[in-house]
């Protein structure tokens, strides 16, 4: 993925996502998000194109969460601002996030403050799938297959053992195509902060599932 692909990205992401809390804090958000997350270490950021070399989708990820989650306590702050600048801004989602994110997102900013601010982070060997999300016009034509084999080999070359995700229960098209490539429910239960039931799913990348 590079800087000159996030006007699209942006744009794909608010629509497919459009009841997403980042979503609803509009695309100034969204584009330092996903350049903060492109900049972080171990993620992992990709796109795909047509024959025409149109942008058709993307993919984000991380090939180990625990490294990708240790970011600089200055990129959480300036991130935390932008989402509060963003939040301020829009006065009708000052209840739902005061009901469903505040002690939750409360908790993080703690444990950012009381982290550690140098030091290794040790490597948990999971990476995780965080979006993958295609133009409208290219859904169900095999790019997403593509992108997700591409971050199954980046997270392998990077010694990850595990990827996991997480999907909207209801989504079971979405749980249907992770599947088909060799994807696993995973049993314990998930729900998001507004109490949304998820499905875990992981792929095993041991020595056992080559």
């Amino acid at each position: 993925m590079k800087y000159s692909d996030l006007a699209n990205v942006v744009a794909w992401h608010s629509q497919s996502f459009s009841s997403a809390f980042y979503s609803q804090l509009g695309h100034g958000f969204l584009r330092h998000w996903f350049t903060s997350h492109m900049n972080a270490p171990e993620s992992v950021s990709l796109t795909v194109s047509d024959s025409s070399g149109h942008l058709v989708g993307y993919l984000i990820g991380t090939t180990d969460q625990s490294a990708a989650s240790g970011v600089s306590w200055q990129t959480g702050y300036i991130t935390g601002l932008r989402g509060a600048c963003a939040l301020l801004a829009r006065p009708r989602m000052w209840v739902s996030f005061l009901r469903v994110r505040v002690r939750p997102y409360a908790g993080k900013t703690i444990r950012l403050i009381l982290r550690p601010r140098k030091g290794k982070v040790l490597s948990s060997g999971d990476g995780q799938l965080m979006y993958i999300c295609m133009a409208p016009s290219h859904r169900c034509r095999g790019a997403g297959s593509v992108l997700l084999e591409a971050f199954v080999g980046e997270a392998r070359r990077s010694d990850a053992t595990r990827l996991t995700l997480v999907t909207e229960t209801e989504n079971v098209s979405a749980q249907r195509f992770y599947l088909r490539h060799g994807w696993t429910m995973n049993s314990s239960p998930a729900q998001a902060m507004d109490g949304r039931p998820l499905t875990r799913m992981e792929l095993n990348l041991g020595e056992d599932a080559i």
